[in-house]
């Protein structure tokens, strides 16, 4: 029976001038994959213990993280004719912490990073995927001093299914946890979406408040609506 050999994925670190940024990390496309979903698949294993490595354990804690900030660039080249094209596809930066599942994580980066790709080839005109070049993961320290985005509840808090934590894109953390609590939903009470009708209900009460909240605006605006 043929055996497939065994080839070793190619991982190099890159350096940065960034501050906050702990590892920048190349993944070769080694086995030369065409498909871009067999490549994502192939390296996920990588990516996800990269990232889990950085963050904060019992064992190491003076060498890890509570929080990170995370995206991923797939680079690409792209063929018509007898022409050429670079492009890469990128993740928007996820927060990752202890509590976060990160296969879910990895699985909604390489949907995305999909999507854009198709978008591409829709829009650009007859331009074909001709290689895959490589992933390239990027880890940054995240440190959440106001209400942000959206961060994940930890395990034990979210089994008892008695918070509501909004999975937001933007800075209005703060603004969609208020109005999930005004205004009750029996379903998808998570979604943006469903909280947007009531958005600007708050305008006076938020004025001169800049998201993301800081902790002494948070007082202001509970002054200036009794809550």
């Amino acid at each position: 029976m043929f055996e497939e050999p065994k080839v070793r994925t190619n991982i190099r670190k890159k350096e940065t001038a960034f501050k906050s940024r702990i590892q920048t990390l190349e993944i070769e496309n080694s086995r030369n994959f065409l498909d871009r979903r067999e490549f994502l698949n192939s390296v996920k294993f990588p990516v996800i213990g990269n990232i889990r490595n950085k963050l904060i354990s019992r064992r190491k804690p003076s060498s890890k993280f509570c929080s990170l900030k995370v995206n991923a660039v797939l680079f690409v080249e792209f063929k018509k004719g007898e022409e050429y094209q670079l492009k890469n596809f990128k993740t928007s930066n996820e927060i990752i912490t202890t509590a976060t599942n990160l296969n879910e994580f990895y699985e909604e980066a390489i949907q995305n990073i999909i999507n854009e790709m198709e978008e591409f080839e829709i829009r650009g005109s007859q331009w074909a995927l001709n290689q895959i070049l490589n992933l390239e993961l990027i880890i940054n320290q995240y440190n959440p001093l106001r209400g942000r985005s959206y961060m994940s509840v930890p395990p034990t808090l979210a089994k008892k299914k008695a918070i509501i934590n909004v999975k937001n894109k933007d800075d209005k953390c703060f603004l969609w946890g208020v109005l999930a609590a005004l205004h009750p939903m029996n379903t998808n009470t998570q979604r943006v979406a469903k909280h947007k009708q009531w958005e600007h209900e708050s305008d006076d009460a938020l004025e001169g408040i800049e998201f993301p909240v800081k902790l002494s605006d948070v007082f202001k605006f509970t002054k200036r609506t009794n809550m």
